[in-house]
C-alpha cells in the first residue's frame, strides 16, 4: 500500500507538471498567433504602402514625361521664333538693300531729269539747278524714239512702268550721247 501510495503521489506529481507543460505550451501558442497576427497585419499595411508607392512612382513618372513633351514643345517654340527672327532679319537687310537701290535709282532719274532738261534747253541748263551743271552739248537724237523702241521693257505688262528698266535705258542712252 506504501508502494501504491508512492506511485499514486508520483502518478499526481507527474500529472501536474504534465498540466503545468500543456498549459505553458497552450499560453506559448497563443503568444505565438498573436505574433502571427501581428506580423500579418503588418506584412498587409507594408505591401498597402508599397502600392501607395508604386501609385506615386508611376504619377511622378508621368508628371516627368509631360515636363518633358511640355519643354520639347518650348524648345520647338524657341527654335520657330529664332527662324522668325532670322527670316525677319534677312527681310530687313532686304529692304535696306532695296532702299538703298532705289536711292541710286531715284538719284540716277534725277541726274537724268537734269540732263534731259539740259537737252531740251539745248546745252544752256535749267533756272533753278542749283549746284547741277548743264551738261556739254548732246548730239541731239530723239529720246522719244528710244523710249517708243524699248516700250514693252517699260511695263509689267498691267500699264505699270518698270522703273528700272526705263532708268537703264535712258541712262544707256546718255551714256551712248556723252560717247559720241
Amino acid at each position: 500500500a506504501g508502494e501504491v501510495r508512492g506511485l499514486a503521489q508520483r502518478a499526481a506529481e507527474a500529472a501536474r507538471n504534465t498540466a503545468g507543460l500543456i498549459e505553458s505550451t497552450v499560453s506559448q501558442i497563443e503568444r505565438g498567433t498573436g505574433l502571427v497576427r501581428t506580423t500579418d497585419e503588418a506584412f498587409v499595411q507594408v505591401a498597402s504602402q508599397a502600392a501607395k508607392v508604386a501609385d506615386l512612382v508611376a504619377e511622378i513618372a508621368a508628371a516627368s514625361s509631360e515636363q518633358a513633351r511640355g519643354i520639347e514643345q518650348i524648345n520647338q517654340a524657341i527654335n520657330q521664333m529664332d527662324k522668325m527672327v532670322q527670316t525677319g532679319a534677312a527681310c530687313s537687310e532686304e529692304s535696306a538693300s532695296a532702299a538703298e537701290e532705289m536711292n541710286a535709282m531715284a538719284d540716277t532719274m534725277q541726274n537724268v531729269v537734269f540732263e534731259l532738261m539740259a537737252t531740251v534747253n539745248g546745252g544752256r541748263g535749267s533756272a533753278g539747278s542749283g549746284p547741277r551743271q548743264a551738261l556739254p552739248q548732246l548730239r541731239r537724237q530723239s529720246l522719244a524714239g528710244t523710249l517708243r523702241r524699248h516700250n514693252g521693257e517699260f511695263n509689267h505688262g498691267n500699264g505699270q512702268p518698270k522703273i528700272s528698266s526705263t532708268v537703264e535705258v535712258i541712262s544707256a542712252e546718255k551714256d551712248n550721247l556723252e560717247n559720241s
